[in-house]
């Protein structure tokens, strides 16, 4: 999945925009966890997508599943 296509998945879902490092950072939670891994919840760095003030938000692992796992196919 490219980074561009998470980046929109993740300002039109949640509202955030997220930077190229933190999109690739996604994607590769987000494989890690469909490969049966278990991850921790993830700490996204981001800004408002309105409002662009920064935000530190956590993202739990299924979050992310959800978001970008179904997109993948």
């Amino acid at each position: 999945m490219r980074e561009s296509t998470v980046q929109s998945l993740v300002r039109q879902q949640l509202g955030l925009r997220v930077g190229r490092e933190m999109a690739e950072h996604l994607v590769r939670q987000a494989q890690q966890s469909a490969n049966g891994g278990t991850i921790a919840p993830i700490t996204v760095i981001a800004a408002d997508a309105r409002t662009g003030v920064p935000v530190h938000t956590t993202l739990s692992p299924d979050a992310l599943r959800v978001l970008l796992i179904p997109q993948a196919s």
